[in-house]
């Protein structure tokens, strides 16, 4: 056969879904939060994918991970205009209270820091970015200060705090 088209090709007679790589991979974040090796390795086989070549699409898209992220994911812009109003500051604040490196996660899961290459929210600048994984929200806080970095920080620790005890009470309710 060897016909090849743009979403498949005939390999020895066995067609290589690429075109479902995507969409598989997606769910498989989706679901986990990143992409655990078992995972892939199990869609690669039933998509009939090498397994290089879904490595090479999961390094390509910054959406893909392939380690687990904190429930919030805080983003600071380092574009031009961030950088100029002081994101370099902030992220150093950010990293330092969470005692956490940028594009690390701290050991307790509950924070990934990341820097983004530009928002497009200049006139906000500098711009953090927090993503709340448990309640898929996307808050976006602009002109961020020292002082109001602390503020956001307190509010994500009293989310995280009444959310536990929320499933707290529910377990109870159930035993």
């Amino acid at each position: 056969m060897g016909r090849t088209t743009e979403n498949t090709v005939d390999c020895e007679g066995s067609r290589v879904q690429r075109c479902a790589l995507i969409p598989a991979l997606q769910a498989i974040q989706g679901r986990y939060g990143y992409i655990p090796e078992a995972e892939l390795k199990a869609v690669c086989k039933r998509l009939n994918v090498p397994l290089a070549h879904a490595y090479s699409v999961i390094t390509f898209y910054a959406q893909f991970r392939v380690r687990p992220v904190g429930r919030f994911l805080l983003y600071v812009c380092r574009g031009t205009a961030c950088h100029v109003k002081g994101s370099g500051g902030l992220l150093d604040n950010l990293t330092e209270a969470l005692g956490v490196a940028p594009q690390e996660t701290n050991e307790e899961y509950s924070a990934t820091v990341e820097t983004v290459a530009c928002f497009g929210a200049c006139a906000l600048a500098p711009v953090l970015v927090v993503e709340d994984q448990l309640r898929r929200e996307r808050r976006v806080y602009g002109q961020v200060t020292a002082d109001k970095l602390r503020s956001i920080l307190s509010e994500l620790k009293s989310m995280r705090e009444s959310d536990l005890e929320v499933v707290l009470h529910e377990q109870d309710q159930t035993a």
